[in-house]
C-alpha cells in the first residue's frame, strides 16, 4: 500500500467511526429489545418466543441519522416457534396484542397507523424497533439446520399472505464473505476486552466491509 493509498485509508476509518452508532445507543438498543423480548415471552403461555436482530443493526453496518428529524432503525425477528400452522392473521395480530397488553409499549406505537405492512413498530426517543412476527418455515426452527421463516405481508386490511425469509442463513453468508478479515477483528478485539473470542457479537467490531458499505449508505442519504 502507498503512502497515498494509507492516508485515504486513514481519512475514510475517521469517516466511518463518527457515522458508526455509539457505545451508549446501542447498548440502549440492546436493552430495549431484551426488554420486549421478555415482555413477549412472559406474554406467551402456549409458546416458546425468539426474539433476535436483524438488519444493519444485526450486520453491524448500521451508521447515524442524516439529520436530527431522523432516527436509528432497529430490526428484530420474532420467532413464535411453537406456531407452525397459525395463520398469517394469527401470526401477526398475537405479537401486535401482546404489545397492546403493556401499557408503555401500547402507548410506543403509531396512534394513526399502528401496524405496519409487515411489523410492529415502537417508538423510543432516538429510534424505532420494527418487531416482525414470524413462525418456522418447517415444523421447528433448528440453528444452522432449519432456520427459514414464514412472516405475514398485509395487503389490505385483515387481509394477509406469507413471504419467506431467512435472517440467520443471510447472517452466516455476510460473516463468510469476510471470514479471515473477521477473525482478525474478533481477536483483536477479545484480547483488549477479556473475552471468549466466540462471544464477541458481529456488529461489535469492524471490518472493511462493514466499514465500506457505512460509508455507501451515508452516500446514498445524502444523494438520494
Amino acid at each position: 500500500m502507498t503512502n497515498k493509498e494509507q492516508e485515504y485509508n486513514k481519512y475514510l476509518s475517521k469517516v466511518v467511526e463518527n457515522l458508526d452508532i455509539s457505545d451508549t445507543m446501542r447498548d440502549k438498543a440492546v436493552s430495549s429489545y431484551t426488554a420486549v423480548g421478555e415482555w413477549l415471552g412472559d406474554c406467551a403461555d402456549d409458546t416458546s418466543i425468539k426474539i433476535s436482530p436483524q438488519g444493519s443493526f444485526y450486520l453491524g453496518t448500521v451508521i447515524k441519522p442524516l439529520t436530527d428529524d431522523d432516527d436509528y432503525d432497529i430490526d428484530l425477528v420474532c420467532l413464535l416457534e411453537d406456531k407452525h400452522n397459525a395463520s398469517e392473521n394469527e401470526i401477526k395480530n398475537l405479537v401486535g396484542d401482546y404489545l397492546k397488553k403493556h401499557g408503555k409499549y401500547a402507548n410506543m406505537l403509531d396512534k394513526d397507523k399502528p401496524e405496519g405492512k409487515r411489523c410492529w413498530t415502537l417508538h423510543y426517543d432516538e429510534f424505532h424497533m420494527d418487531i416482525l412476527p414470524c413462525v418456522p418455515k418447517e415444523k421447528a426452527y433448528i440453528e444452522p439446520y432449519f432456520t427459514d421463516i414464514r412472516l405475514t405481508h398485509k395487503v389490505a386490511p385483515n387481509v394477509y399472505i406469507s413471504k419467506y425469509s431467512n435472517p440467520y442463513k443471510y447472517h452466516k453468508w455476510f460473516e463468510e464473505q469476510m471470514k479471515v478479515k473477521l477473525f482478525e477483528v474478533k481477536k483483536s478485539f477479545s484480547i483488549r476486552n477479556q473475552v471468549d473470542i466466540s462471544d464477541v457479537p458481529l456488529y461489535k467490531v469492524k471490518t472493511p466491509l462493514q466499514q465500506a458499505i457505512q460509508l455507501l449508505k451515508r452516500h446514498r442519504d445524502i444523494n438520494v
